[in-house]
């Protein structure tokens, strides 16, 4: 199951062997009687008290940084950056938006209402959690839409069958779903020089032009709303 995920190793991987980890030392840990653990024993309730008190004010931290003074998370320095990666293995995502998407985010929060939709086409996940909108497609990952130039460029009938359904597919989803914001990605460069590109490869860079069906529909039913970091955010044409 841990590398299945592909190059990636996260401690969630790991959380079904930690209650069974606990157990089996809480159980040496009372059991034996060597040095050191004596000298833990004994020390227990400080020991514990460290951890606590240490995630305690570094979430009180964040609290303040969040709502109060957003320019710290920001500009924050190498300590408190490393820091940060190596407790929590989060990067630029961490808290508040990527630098890279932050202004579309405050950006559709300021245009759009808590019940409006919205469809990120390409990478930015990140997008839908931090504008807090409804997710106008069917996944957080719609990562057929990398496959759709692919099987274009192959040019056989087989690909060709196959790049034309997944390109009607998406068709179809904002036909039901009628996202008032569409956003395509693809455009903003500093995503492919950032910790991005170490996890994700810069074919998930996908203009909407290279799905024509996808792009016919945009053209009949939105408009060019705001071009943001590279970024082209289409509003819905209203019926």
């Amino acid at each position: 199951m841990v590398f299945g995920g592909g190059p990636r190793l996260y401690y969630h991987y790991f959380m079904p062997a930690y209650i069974t980890l606990c157990i089996i030392a809480a159980a040496v840990l009372l059991n034996r009687e060597e040095y050191p653990l004596n000298f833990i024993r004994k020390r227990l309730l400080a020991l514990f008290l460290i951890p606590v008190i240490f995630f305690m004010s570094w979430n009180t931290k964040d609290i303040i940084i969040k709502h109060f003074y957003p320019k710290a998370f920001y500009n924050e320095g190498k300590f408190l950056f490393w820091t940060r990666a190596v407790l929590t293995g989060r990067y630029n995502s961490y808290l508040l938006p990527n630098i890279i998407y932050r202004d579309v985010v405050e950006y559709i929060r300021k245009n759009t209402n808590k019940n409006d939709r919205i469809f990120v086409w390409g990478m930015g996940p990140e997008i839908y959690y931090y504008s807090e909108r409804r997710l106008g497609g069917i996944t957080l990952w719609p990562k057929q839409i990398f496959r759709i130039p692919e099987y274009y460029k192959k040019k056989d009938k087989r690909s060709l069958r196959a790049a034309k359904y997944l390109d009607n597919m998406f068709v179809n989803i904002l036909k039901k779903k009628k996202p008032l914001l569409f956003i395509d990605t693809s455009g903003n460069e500093e995503q492919k020089v950032t910790d991005i590109k170490l996890i994700r490869p810069a074919v998930f860079n996908v203009p909407v032009s290279e799905a024509p069906m996808v792009e016919k529909y945009l053209a009949q039913n939105y408009k060019v709303e705001a071009v943001i970091n590279g970024m082209t955010i289409y509003k819905r044409i209203k019926e």
